[in-house]
């Protein structure tokens, strides 16, 4: 007989990703199958500190039991910091009634952005504001096109070619202390290596194994060419501005993870589990963020 099924999140840190990812993997698996769950618990008792990039990918998870019409409920963390934290940037709220995931709800906290459901016309806008929220309330005299630019990137990757059965999610933290801008993006489409042999596959050519599909994702002009829009400039470009800024990538799509780490050095790991779809975490370094004024200068004396 179905019951609730309860997902139990007691990770905290990167290196517990793929650990985390085979516990959403299980709940998908149990959403589609013959008998279903009747609703979602999410137990955050065990946690004391929440990384993007599982709130993302938890949001996710959440959409698709939403979208099936079963109940969602919460066991906040024990932890005082960690319950206040999901409460000022409204995490609780999002699956309830009413609540519009696809526009920009302000948190009670300026350190953060809210979880975002990604939305194809409101893309480059929310690159933009996010770009100038950060510039003027923490870093002012930086230029954070990087931000922008990553931002619009990463959306443009869900909504050219995921295939997503949920809408993917995005969510921007700023660490002072750590000097670190994070962006994690999540969705559940057919992942990044995937999309990349299927392109592969049409020009004839022999089918790579996905840690190899990521990492020519990452290659200057690589591209699906699934919308006019994408030219192979995105991942590349991401890659770039995040090695320009001694930053790191974290890609986890299908049967492979790829992590580049400050030194711009490249290391992918093969997975025995899949994670279906892609998570993609991008911290970049903000003492490396170029100063307004410099660049301005260099534009104009530039022969």
């Amino acid at each position: 007989m179905p019951t609730e099924y309860t997902l139990t999140l007691s990770w905290a840190l990167t290196n517990h990703y793929l650990t985390f990812a085979r516990a959403v993997q299980g709940a998908r698996h149990t959403l589609h199958s013959a008998e279903p769950p009747t609703g979602l618990t999410v137990d955050l008792q065990p946690c004391r500190f929440l990384e993007p990039g599982y709130l993302v990918t938890l949001a996710c998870l959440i959409e698709e039991f939403h979208r099936f019409g079963l109940l969602i409920r919460f066991l906040p963390p024990n932890d005082l910091s960690a319950d206040r934290y999901l409460r000022n940037i409204r995490f609780y709220e999002y699956w309830q009634p009413g609540f519009d995931r696809s526009q920009y709800a302000p948190t009670h906290i300026s350190s953060a952005l809210s979880l975002w459901q990604v939305s194809q016309p409101m893309i480059d806008s929310y690159a933009q504001q996010a770009s100038q929220y950060f510039s003027q309330n923490y870093l002012p005299g930086r230029n954070l096109d990087s931000l922008s630019i990553s931002l619009a990137e990463l959306f443009n990757n869900i909504c050219d070619h995921a295939h997503s059965p949920v809408q993917g999610y995005c969510l921007t933290q700023y660490y002072p202390k750590k000097h670190q801008l994070v962006t994690a993006v999540c969705d559940f489409g057919i992942g990044i290596p995937s999309s990349i042999n299927n392109y592969w596959a049409a020009q004839g050519k022999d089918r790579l194994s996905d840690s190899d599909a990521l990492r020519l994702a990452l290659r200057r002009k690589v591209t699906t060419k699934s919308t006019p829009r994408n030219r192979g400039f995105g991942l590349d470009n991401l890659s770039n501005i995040v090695r320009s800024l001694g930053g790191h990538l974290f890609f986890l799509s299908n049967f492979a993870t790829l992590k580049q780490n400050a030194a711009a050095e490249w290391h992918t790991q093969t997975l025995t589990q899949p994670f279906f779809g892609s998570l993609i975490v991008v911290t970049l370094n903000t003492t490396a963020l170029p100063d307004v004024e410099a660049e301005l200068e260099e534009e104009e004396f530039s022969f």
